[in-house]
């Protein structure tokens, strides 16, 4: 029984470290830039649609800025810096993430730290390997016109 609930613990472990990886390695970094924007507006400004607002319009700039550096510039050291930065925080909250899941498995103080560990090597080296080959696709399909 407590073989099943390893198997279990460590398969559910792996199923959210994958889910984390599909969504998070493309938006963490413009999350917390807007998460940033909106707490230090809401400090200061009455309120909310102004932080919201403000906050909303960072991480969509953050989020096109990479984009347009991604499509318009040749150098690996620029794209491997863009890339670097928007992997950091994946890792980061893979660790986090390993963490809680490891402490909700049960295991003991150092197996916490290596699962979690093993996450955030895990997350962040997936979400660098997304994020340098991702590629916009086209919303709408290109038709070619007969010449």
């Amino acid at each position: 029984m407590l073989a099943i609930g390893f198997v279990l613990g460590g398969g559910l472990f792996l199923y959210l470290a994958w889910m984390l990886i599909r969504e998070l390695a493309v938006y963490a970094m413009p999350f917390w830039v807007g998460l940033l924007v909106f707490l230090g507006l809401y400090r200061h400004q009455p309120g909310i649609f102004v932080p919201l607002g403000g906050g909303l319009l960072a991480a969509i700039c953050v989020y096109v800025a990479w984009h347009e550096l991604f499509k318009r510039s040749r150098s690996v050291a620029l794209r491997g810096i863009v890339a670097l930065a928007f992997a950091a925080p994946c890792a980061a909250i893979g660790y986090f993430a390993g963490l809680q899941i490891a402490a909700m498995a049960g295991l003991a103080g150092g197996w916490q730290q290596t699962a979690a560990i093993a996450a955030a090597l895990y997350i962040g080296v997936l979400s660098w390997q997304r994020i340098v080959t991702y590629e916009s696709t086209p919303t709408l399909p290109q038709t070619h016109s007969p010449a």
